[in-house]
C-alpha cells in the first residue's frame, strides 16, 4: 500500500504556437492488481474509493478517470 499519485497531462498547441495544457490527478495507494484493465488502472486505489480505478463502473470511469478529467479540463479551457 505505497502512496501514489497518477497524473495525466494533456496539451494542445495551435499552428500559431498558442495553446493550453492541463493536468488531472488521482491520489491513492498502489495495491495488488484487481479487476480488468491494463497499466496503472488495476493497481491504483484512489483515496475515498471502494477499489482500484479498474473496478469503477464504466460510466463513472468515463467521468472520473484522470484522463477523462484532463480532457474535460482542456475542453473547458479552450471553450
Amino acid at each position: 500500500n505505497t502512496p501514489a499519485r497518477y497524473l495525466c497531462g494533456v496539451a494542445l498547441v495551435w499552428p500559431d504556437g498558442s495553446g493550453a495544457q492541463v493536468v488531472a490527478a488521482a491520489v491513492g495507494k498502489v495495491v495488488r492488481p484487481i479487476g480488468p484493465g491494463v497499466g496503472i488502472e488495476p493497481c491504483l486505489h484512489p483515496d475515498g474509493e471502494p477499489g482500484p480505478l479498474s473496478t469503477l463502473d464504466p460510466e463513472r470511469r468515463r467521468r472520473e478517470h484522470p484522463r477523462a478529467r484532463a480532457l474535460a479540463m482542456l475542453m473547458a479551457k479552450i471553450g
